[in-house]
């Protein structure tokens, strides 16, 4: 049980995460105490610079992604090497997606700021029918995201889609996903020095940092499997394989 864990642990939901409005990891683990060192799926922990937060307990080495899919995020402050290898010694941050549900459900969400930026969110899952005695289920989710940022020469554009399916038989589930990110947004914000010599400082939000045709495209496609065996309410394996391409 997660209350008997004698670490300190946080869990924001996907509540917490739409009422918040942060689509980037870095930005949303501010709200439980979580700093970075850039904005993306950078994460710092007690003061220390940790591995990238995990996707459905596996390793999920990007440096920059989506929120559209994610249900919730664990964090757990401590050495927690045993149970997830590689990570760091202040601590891991665990992402879990949205997984396909047993009943039929569509939300539809759009927002748009004071400056311009809009977001368009769809989550959509439900029952297929069965194979034989099996299960099948699906989820789907995409986001749209455009418009002015808030810096005066910064984008930031995304599409993002996340189909996935569900096989359930008996204790076994066997779980199918692709995911695809298209993000065009700024390469880690910097100062740069002017003619004269001097760093540019910027002066508020028309003048931020950001030079012109400063951004960058990052173009994430990956296909995930998961096979899990439940042997009793305390006992379970899982078989996580994923296949990863990223451009620039």
């Amino acid at each position: 049980s997660l209350m008997k864990i004698p670490q300190s642990i946080s869990v924001l939901t996907r509540d917490l995460i739409d009422d918040v409005g942060a689509v980037n990891t870095s930005d949303l683990l501010q709200f439980a105490g979580a700093s970075q060192f850039f904005r993306g799926e950078s994460v710092r922990l007690r003061g220390a610079r940790t591995l990238n937060p995990y996707l459905d307990d596996a390793i999920d080495n990007v440096p920059f992604s989506d929120n559209a899919n994610i249900d919730s995020y664990e964090i757990i402050r401590g050495p927690a090497g045993v149970l997830y290898a590689n990570s760091g010694v202040a601590g891991v941050v665990l992402k879990t997606s949205k997984k396909p549900l047993p009943f039929t459900q569509s939300i539809v969400n759009f927002s748009i700021k004071d400056y311009g930026l809009y977001r368009t969110e769809l989550d959509s899952t439900g029952p297929l029918g069965k194979i034989g005695d099996a299960k099948m289920s699906y989820r789907f989710v995409g986001a749209v995201q455009d418009g002015d940022a808030y810096f005066k020469n910064l984008e930031d554009k995304r599409l993002a889609v996340h189909p996935s399916l569900q096989l359930d038989l008996n204790n076994t589930t066997a779980r199918f996903a692709f995911d695809y990110i298209d993000r065009t947004t700024s390469s880690n914000a910097m100062n740069f020095v002017l003619s004269d010599g001097t760093l540019y400082t910027g002066a508020g939000r028309r003048e931020g940092y950001f030079a012109r045709d400063g951004m960058e495209g990052h173009k994430q496609v990956r296909q995930r499997m998961a096979l899990l065996h439940r042997f009793s309410s305390n006992w379970e394996s899982k078989l996580n394989v994923t296949h990863i391409e990223l451009s620039l």
